[in-house]
């Protein structure tokens, strides 16, 4: 059922005897004592895609079918049934972008300032501005878009087929909050927004009665009945708690509980004197003061 199926040991003694500069953006997936990276459903998205078609390239595949990159996922009628490319592990970097893309009108006219910055900031490379007209130079790269988009990961592959790009967008939608109701209405306004692009829509929602993508153009649904299917053994225990983070109280929750995040016995008894000191307001507040 899956085509890479590898234990989790395995995978990161593959990465960690590769030479390629390009492994330095999987390092964060492959750490359990990276706390961290799991605490955001996008951030966890973006950077698992990465995993993902780095994966793919190392056991040899150059091109691939979209679906079967998007394996576990369910698919509209209208689905891309396209070959890409896929980028070399090199080519492969994680940008986080300051203004969203597409560029708003506001910033249209600016001059990009970044664009050969190439320190890595928790797995990120900074990047101020995408426009249309670069995107070339940013084949095999995933973007974590600003906030405030129509989407919130994109990535871009040649289609093999037509000799063009391909740009697949991921939308997360959580059901972890009131004001969040996860069905038919808010997926269509979310399919909307990406009329031009292929849409992959990720949700910790249950899907049943509620959600239907089958006559919608160029789309794909991950919900939560899907989650090892499409993330696979290791890390759908992972997105599950990534996409569930508002649930996890760090200034008042048992130090043993902590442990799931990733805390050893140390770390957790000092957790629990500092937050009696100042109470922590996010897990990079936490990363910061236990040095």
């Amino acid at each position: 059922e899956y085509l890479i199926r590898l234990p989790y040991v395995w995978v990161c003694a593959i990465v960690e005897s590769s030479n390629d500069p390009g492994m330095m953006y999987l390092d964060s997936m492959l750490k359990y004592d990276e706390p961290i990276n799991w605490q955001n459903f996008e951030d966890f998205n973006a950077k698992f895609w990465a995993l993902r078609l780095n994966l793919f390239r190392l056991i040899g595949y150059e091109k691939i079918k979209l679906k079967t990159l998007c394996k576990g996922a369910e698919f509209s009628l209208s689905f891309p049934d396209v070959e890409v490319d896929l980028p070399k592990a090199k080519n492969n970097k994680l940008y986080k972008l300051l203004h969203r893309y597409p560029v708003t009108k506001t910033y249209e006219n600016n001059q990009v300032k970044y664009a050969n910055m190439t320190e890595v900031r928790n797995g990120y490379i900074d990047l101020d501005l995408l426009k249309n007209d670069n995107i070339k130079e940013y084949i095999g790269c995933v973007f974590l878009n600003a906030p405030g988009p129509p989407w919130d990961v994109s990535w871009f592959l040649n289609d093999e087929s037509s000799k063009s790009e391909i740009c697949v967008v991921q939308q997360e939608k959580l059901a972890t909050t009131t004001k969040v109701v996860i069905d038919q209405d808010l997926f269509d306004k979310e399919h909307a927004k990406t009329k031009d692009w292929a849409l992959l829509f990720l949700t910790n929602a249950d899907q049943k009665n509620n959600l239907s993508i089958v006559d919608k153009q160029n789309s794909a649904l991950v919900s939560i009945e899907n989650f090892q299917k499409f993330y696979g053994y290791t890390y759908a225990s992972r997105a599950q708690f990534a996409s569930a983070n508002e649930n996890i109280y760090i200034n008042s929750a048992p130090i043993e509980s902590l442990t799931i995040l990733g805390f050893n016995e140390d770390e957790r008894i000092n957790i629990r004197l500092k937050r009696i000191e100042r109470p922590f307001n996010s897990l990079n507040d936490i990363k910061e003061r236990l040095g």
